[in-house]
């Protein structure tokens, strides 16, 4: 959990992920799985949409050039975040630079509660990603018939 002061200096700065490309704050809070920063940041003005973290751009309902927090959570398994982020706004059919969603990255990652919780949602099941793939179609085989 980030405390009240590092929740102040992530909304007045960027980090950096392990590949080097910015990210913004939720997104950094998304990947800790940390509700409580998501709803602080998001009192502060942070937006649920925000996708400053490679191409920049903003996320839309479906279409951005980065990732957005809801990829972070889904890509790290933070079921708490990924509420919060989805109870916020935040856009489910988002995709990244590759044209996977959250769903395709919750799915790759093999975090069935998060796919879950998206389908649930309203995700689209059926968008394919740049390769072609659907979030299905990355899904474990562990899943079997139990797919979202």
């Amino acid at each position: 959990m980030f405390s009240v002061r590092e929740i102040k200096e992530l909304t007045f700065i960027k980090r950096k992920n392990e590949n080097n490309e910015q990210q913004c704050p939720l997104s950094v809070a998304a990947a800790a799985d940390d509700a409580d920063a998501i709803a602080e940041l998001i009192s502060r003005g942070e937006d649920p949409r925000c996708a400053r973290d490679g191409g920049g751009g903003e996320a839309t309902s479906t279409t951005t050039t980065a990732t957005t927090p809801l990829h972070w959570a889904a890509d790290r398994g933070a079921l708490v975040a990924a509420t919060a982020l989805v109870d916020a706004g935040a856009p489910l059919d988002a995709r990244d630079a590759d044209g996977a969603t959250p769903l395709h990255y919750a799915c790759l990652c093999g975090r069935k509660e998060i796919a879950e919780l998206l389908v649930q949602r309203g995700a689209d099941v059926d968008v394919a990603d740049s390769e072609g793939q659907r979030a299905r179609d990355k899904a474990p085989r562990s899943w079997g018939g139990g797919w979202p």
